[in-house]
């Protein structure tokens, strides 16, 4: 999974109150840029993702890389049942093309954090993780009016990498 690949999302080791993400964007940013590529715990590629939902922005991992990420973050029988569990609060830097473009943390969708940078809500369905990617965390479900940019998570030349690969659905 560490391969040289256009996209990566590279999980790190630390986690939002470890980096002092804070809630806004641009302190978080520079954080994660200074702690990425030292602190990276685990790199996803695209060849790590059955598909990318684009209209939702959901990436579904692979059976075999959902394993690897539980194997890596899940260290109770509680985390391996539930490792959007484990996953809380850690963060993540996606690069395209061997260029960060925006990191956040994953979060519980319930969460009262009032985080104004991207997000990833995990879930597991079977043998399967899903990725849910959110430009802030809102429990209110319409990004399009509090932000419309989508904080660079809709770019599309990351669209363009998946329907290269033919895991884009939209």
């Amino acid at each position: 999974m560490n391969e040289q690949k256009l996209f990566q999302l590279n999980i790190l080791d630390g986690t939002w109150g470890s980096l002092r993400l804070r809630y806004d964007r641009q302190p978080a940013w520079s954080a994660l840029q200074q702690a990425f590529p030292s602190t990276v715990a685990l790199t996803l590629t695209e060849d790590d993702f059955e598909s990318y939902h684009w209209t939702d922005q959901t990436l579904t991992l692979t059976p075999q890389a959902s394993q690897a990420v539980i194997a890596k973050f899940a260290h109770s029988d509680e985390e391996r049942a539930y490792p959007e569990s484990a996953l809380d609060q850690r963060a993540f830097v996606v690069v395209l093309s061997g260029q960060p473009v925006y990191g956040g943390i994953f979060m519980h969708p319930m969460s009262s954090m009032g985080i104004d940078f991207p997000v990833i809500y995990a879930s597991r369905a079977n043998d399967r993780l899903t990725f849910k990617l959110r430009p802030i965390q809102s429990v209110f479900g319409d990004y399009s009016s509090v932000e419309p940019a989508w904080n660079g998570i809709k770019d599309l030349k990351i669209r363009d990498v998946f329907a290269g690969a033919g895991k884009l659905a939209t």
